[in-house]
């Protein structure tokens, strides 16, 4: 995986934006985080300092959603 300049703000951004198109294949129960790090060209490590945990990413879906 390349690094990217992307600031924090918008490597959030891409994980929320690849998290709800997930979300919409396969639903909130078979979210994988692997594929949402791969879908926001970030790594793992990059995903989870951002997100600690697979909760913490869905209720911030939910809050940016509605």
């Amino acid at each position: 995986m390349r690094r990217t300049n992307a600031s924090p703000t918008q490597q959030e951004a891409a994980i929320l934006k690849a998290a709800a198109e997930e979300v919409a294949l396969v639903g909130v129960g078979r979210l994988s985080m692997e594929v949402i790090a791969r879908q926001a060209g970030v790594s793992r490590s990059t995903l989870y300092r951002r997100f600690p945990s697979r909760e913490a990413l869905v209720t911030e879906l939910g809050r940016k959603t509605f």
